[in-house]
């Protein structure tokens, strides 16, 4: 009898103990992070960024440009800036700073500096991808300039929670400018023979007017060719999340501007509406405006048969016509001419982005390298061909069908 009342008290014992929670951390001790941004440091140091929403302070009423303060005037956001050897040595002195537990686990974007991807990219590139504790699904963009700045000026508009702002602004399925790319994506494709990552391009706009004269050429406008820091606009936010950074394997290649983001997104199928127009064939001064829609995925196919990998490329858009200027040409609008004119425009266009991608940036950001591998049987024979130093040199053969109608509204100007 004494032996069954030890042995149920020693079991009652353990089972209260296994329900404590001694290392237990409440969710309102924990600083929530929203955006990290890494720049490069003095010496071999990292610059890193934390910034963080601070909900007890969020105004129903937005937030005002110019602080990152709600409208009462409390932070709706907080930045912290440390310089250590290491990003994890900088969250703990971020811990030491603050009075509740840094934890990078939930933040939504990760803004890599340009300096600090051109230089220390490489060399912290394990601690990011696997030590740092980022979430795999964590965004990634690329910063053409400093990446504290950068986030500094981050202002919620249209919102009253930062953390949807941001969210939104990097995952925004109308834009057609830029991607949003998570890290698991970049670290798949960044050593990889398959193919080469991008991210999303992010800068401060250089003017608040980039309307004024001089600031902006009419051709950089007409061919959408501006990069993020010089958007056409007037007003607005400082930040800019536009255009794809380009990276062959783990360096850095270059930036795409606003058209050629939309290109690369053609390229790959995500099949997103885009306005297009082309000079009206009876007036040069007029436009003819349609919205451009990808019927279906392109038909990609790599013939490594040769000395050089030849690739052929086949995309198929519908243009509904809802904008001729011209009212003569709304008369007797020619829409074979209208489709030979889009096509003859696109060819060129995406003709020289793949040989820009391959030549320049010797990137394969298309991921042309997945559709090569096909033609081998075995994976030693893939490895043999060496995919990766041949691509540069590939040839491009490209078709671009348009099928143009006229929409059921047409607008003259």
């Amino acid at each position: 009898m004494i032996k069954r009342l030890i042995a149920f008290i020693l079991c009652l014992t353990i089972m209260m103990g296994l329900t404590s929670c001694y290392e237990s951390v409440e969710i309102d001790e924990y600083a929530y992070t929203v955006a990290v941004g890494l720049d490069e440091g003095e010496g071999n140091t990292v610059r890193v960024t934390l910034q963080f929403a601070l909900p007890n302070n969020i105004s129903g009423e937005g937030v005002e440009s110019g602080g990152n303060e709600a409208e009462e005037g409390s932070p709706a956001l907080k930045n912290v800036t440390l310089e250590a050897t290491t990003i994890s040595l900088a969250i703990e002195l971020a811990n030491d700073l603050l009075s509740k537990k840094v934890t990078i686990s939930h933040a939504i974007i990760l803004i890599l500096g340009k300096d600090f991807v051109e230089k220390s990219f490489e060399r912290f590139w394990n601690e990011i991808f696997v030590g740092s504790g980022f979430s795999p699904g964590i965004y990634v963009a690329v910063c053409d300039g400093k990446a504290d700045e950068f986030i500094e000026k981050i202002i919620p508009v249209f919102e009253t929670n930062p953390t949807q702002y941001i969210e939104r602004m990097v995952n925004m399925s109308s834009s057609v400018y830029t991607i949003n790319t998570d890290l698991y994506h970049v670290s798949r494709l960044v050593d990889s023979q398959l193919g080469d990552p991008g991210t999303i391009l992010c800068s401060l706009v250089e003017s608040e007017d980039n309307l004024e004269e001089g600031e902006i050429s009419p051709e950089e406008v007409l061919n959408e060719q501006f990069s993020p820091e010089k958007v056409p606009k007037k007003g607005g936010p400082e930040t800019v999340f536009l255009g794809i950074a380009v990276f062959s394997g783990k360096k850095l290649s270059g930036f795409l501007n606003a058209r050629e983001s939309w290109m690369y997104m053609a390229s790959i199928g995500t099949r997103k509406l885009k306005d297009t127009f082309i000079e009206d064939p009876n007036d040069p001064d007029k436009y003819i405006a349609a919205n451009m829609e990808q019927l279906k995925s392109p038909s990609i196919e790599v013939d490594v048969s040769g000395a050089v990998p030849k690739i052929n490329v086949k995309l198929l858009f519908h243009a509904s016509i809802y904008s001729i200027q011209n009212e003569d040409t709304v008369k007797s609008v020619n829409y074979e001419q209208v489709e030979k004119l889009m096509e003859e425009s696109l060819l060129k266009d995406f003709e020289d982005f793949y040989y820009k991608l391959a030549r320049e940036y010797n990137s394969d950001l298309i991921s042309f390298g997945k559709y090569a591998r096909k033609n081998f049987l075995t994976i030693d024979k893939w490895d043999e061909y060496a995919w990766r130093e041949k691509y540069c040199d590939s040839s491009f053969n490209v078709v671009v069908e348009v099928k143009a109608k006229r929409s059921n509204m047409i607008l003259f100007e």
